[in-house]
């Protein structure tokens, strides 16, 4: 949750089209086991679009439920990540959302159901259609998935992704200050006083 450029609060949501993956066939190939108890189906199934509507629109509630758009239930809970930390409070109504990574694009597009081969078609049509459907914001910038680990905060790096001289990859617990403009300017001696 931002406001003017501040981080009120963080959380993180299990919600994401690789929860669900499908083969070109419409067959499902993995179901996450956060969904394992909100439906039944199961790999092997062969799933039609509707099925799959089912499936996005408890997730999507989860979201308008974070989002602040409609009353908290158990789901939330149920959704949220234990790498979150503190229990996950949702945000002041009339809030903007903004979305990126693959589901986003599926919000801005429509594509065919399958032709991810997982659920991102099918959520994205189902957020653009729900409460959200003047609440969002799509950013110019994204990045084409986010994942889960993403939303928590968890970035890797390896060798085998980047190049480097003298430097030990993988790197850990980096710090990170963000910092407003007046801050850059005066940036070693703000630096300092973040460390400590």
């Amino acid at each position: 949750l931002l406001e003017e450029g501040k981080t009120l609060r963080t959380g993180c949501l299990n919600v994401g089209g690789r929860l669900l993956k499908l083969s070109q066939e419409g067959v499902i190939t993995y179901v996450s086991p956060v969904l394992q108890e909100l439906t039944e189906l199961k790999p092997g199934d062969a799933v039609t679009e509707q099925q799959l509507w089912t499936v996005a629109k408890l997730l999507t509630q989860a979201l308008e439920m974070a989002a602040g758009l409609r009353p908290a239930d158990p789901l939330l809970e149920r959704l949220s990540t234990p790498e979150a930390g503190a229990p996950f409070e949702p945000a002041p109504s009339g809030t903007k959302v903004c979305f990126s990574g693959g589901v986003a694009e599926c919000i801005r597009a429509d594509h065919h159901w399958l032709q991810f081969g997982d659920l991102g078609p099918v959520l994205g049509r189902c957020i653009r259609q729900s409460r959200f459907h003047d609440r969002y914001l799509l950013g110019r910038e994204t990045i084409r998935a986010t994942v889960i680990g993403a939303g928590c905060h968890s970035t890797r790096l390896s060798g085998s992704t980047v190049f480097t001289r003298g430097v030990d990859l993988p790197l850990k617990n980096l710090p990170v200050a963000v910092l407003t403009e007046q801050e850059q300017e005066v940036l070693p001696a703000v630096i300092s006083q973040k460390q400590r």
